[in-house]
């Protein structure tokens, strides 16, 4: 999920964790295609014992939520 007022993606993986990640430092050029850039990690949580399927960031972007295929949701 983007957020522009912050400038973070959160994503949930395969692996059981929910990732925050930076975008500060990402160019974007809204005229022209640009080259793949690396994003760096803030933090990474692990969020459940089997894969987080959905992600959700709140309104004011100071809590996010996981669900899993462990039919479990968590705040964090």
């Amino acid at each position: 999920m983007f957020r522009n007022s912050n400038a973070f993606i959160v994503s949930g993986s395969q692996d059981t964790t929910a990732k925050v990640w930076s975008l500060e430092n990402l160019i974007v050029d809204n005229n022209e295609m640009t080259e793949p850039q690396n994003l760096s990690s803030l933090f990474t949580l692990k969020t459940h014992d089997k894969e987080v399927n959905s992600v959700a960031v709140s309104f004011n972007d100071k809590q996010f939520a996981t669900g899993s295929a462990d039919k479990t949701a968590k705040v964090g």
